[in-house]
């Protein structure tokens, strides 16, 4: 599975299951850097004719789009423990430590199992299918 499937899961599971604000802040730092910015660098376009550009735009930016709005524009009440320690609040805010609990709980298990199946279990059927990765 690529990022962006793991980080729209990550969402619904925020938002249905485990609605933590620790979860939230490093869901904000995966959504809104690296999976926002790929809409950019592998330049996705939203071409209405096309449905898989369609749905690869909305599952790059949609989680941004989920993410900004919760922080930004929430009701009051609404996921209120998320947005109440951001930056200068209460609850100790550390946007280093938020970015390196990001890479040490999100980014990094998906890229070890992300390689582990791709160039592990999937090496030899790529090899007989004569696929480069």
């Amino acid at each position: 599975y690529d990022f962006c499937y793991v980080v729209n899961g990550l969402c619904f599971l925020y938002c249905w299951v485990l609605p933590d604000p620790r979860l939230f802040r490093m869901l904000f730092v995966a959504t809104t850097g690296p999976l926002a910015w790929s809409v950019i660098a592998f330049d996705n376009s939203l071409v209405f004719h096309d449905w898989e550009r369609v749905f690869s735009v909305f599952i790059h930016i949609n989680p941004a789009l989920f993410a900004f709005s919760v922080r930004w524009h929430s009701a009051p009440g609404f996921f209120a423990d998320a947005v109440a320690d951001g930056p200068g609040g209460e609850g100790g805010f550390e946007p280093f430590a938020t970015v390196a609990a990001t890479l040490k709980y999100i980014y990094v298990p998906w890229a070890v199992g992300y390689y582990a199946i791709v160039f592990v279990l999937a090496a030899e059927r790529a090899r007989e299918r004569r696929l480069t990765t």
